[in-house]
């Protein structure tokens, strides 16, 4: 550790390897309260009511289209309203970063966090680039979400490490030896780092014309999305299910929050393959009011 324009700098990232980290964030940093908005239908009953189930419970549901279907007024815009910004809301109302507050809250409390919150809890630490991809609508918020992991989970002593691992990186590699503010250095931080919200209109549009994922997402954004397996039963026990894309898998190929392959720094706008990211699921529902 040395001193550089009066601040502490850690040199010493110089001669670390180059990992980054991708995450998912529902069910994987945090269990976050957002709920999703379908109808449901029991085996003793003709009609469906409305349900509002957890993300979790859809992971589980999803593909079991007797007992599940999307809102017949609004579709899947009417599902998941709760997953976009409000037009010019305030980014303290943002349903994400409410639900974020909510779900760190919890924590507090003595609830468990997700499986990759302590793996992201270190890379913020470390000062390592990450990406987020997750099924939220807008890429801005998720940024915003981060700067309160920050803010509410890092302790003092962490953000000191933190600040001192980014300015060894501005120093080693940026050659830079004149610092900002510890805001202006996170924020330089976080603008290197990538957040991906697949529901985003930029995004789909964008991924729409592409060769490899073009089919897929067409395929994802169905009323009733045909995935590989076999649909799960209403009464499927909790855990792990092999073979459909809610269990055993997701959308970013290994357990979120662990290096992308062990891999060497990849220069982030280049696409690093995708497969299947294993999530931890809740059954949890409950009827809309």
């Amino acid at each position: 550790m040395e001193i550089i324009d009066g601040k502490p700098v850690n040199v010493d990232v110089a001669g670390r390897d180059f990992k980054y980290y991708i995450f998912d964030w529902d069910d994987n940093i945090l269990h976050m309260p957002t709920r999703i908005y379908l109808e449901h239908r029991a085996d003793d009953e003709d009609a469906w009511r409305p349900v509002s189930v957890s993300t979790g419970t859809f992971a589980l549901v999803r593909t079991d289209a007797a007992h599940y279907r999307m809102p017949q007024d609004g579709g899947r815009a009417a599902a998941f309203r709760d997953f976009q910004d409000a037009p010019d809301a305030a980014v303290a109302d943002l349903a994400f970063i409410r639900d974020t507050r909510a779900a760190l809250a919890r924590i507090r409390a003595g609830a468990s966090p997700g499986p990759s919150f302590q793996t992201l809890r270190k890379t913020l630490r470390e000062g390592r680039i990450f990406a987020i991809v997750t099924a939220r609508g807008a890429a801005a918020t998720i940024r915003e979400a981060v700067k309160i992991f920050v803010d509410e989970v890092l302790t003092p002593s962490e953000r000191a490490e933190m600040f001192a691992n980014l300015r060894g990186y501005r120093y080693c590699f940026d050659r830079v030896e004149a610092f900002g503010t510890d805001v202006e250095e996170l924020d330089y931080f976080l603008s290197m780092c990538r957040y991906h919200a697949v529901t985003n209109p930029g995004f789909k549009a964008r991924m729409a014309g592409d060769a490899d994922f073009g089919a897929r997402l067409a395929e994802a954004s169905s009323e009733q999305p045909r995935l590989r397996g076999t649909p799960l039963p209403h009464d499927a026990p909790h855990g792990r299910r092999g073979g459909a894309a809610a269990g055993g898998g997701g959308l970013l190929g290994r357990r979120s929050g662990q290096p992308a392959g062990g891999l060497r720094l990849c220069p982030l706008g280049t696409r690093a393959p995708l497969r299947r990211l294993q999530v931890r699921r809740l059954r949890h529902e409950r009827p809309v009011p």
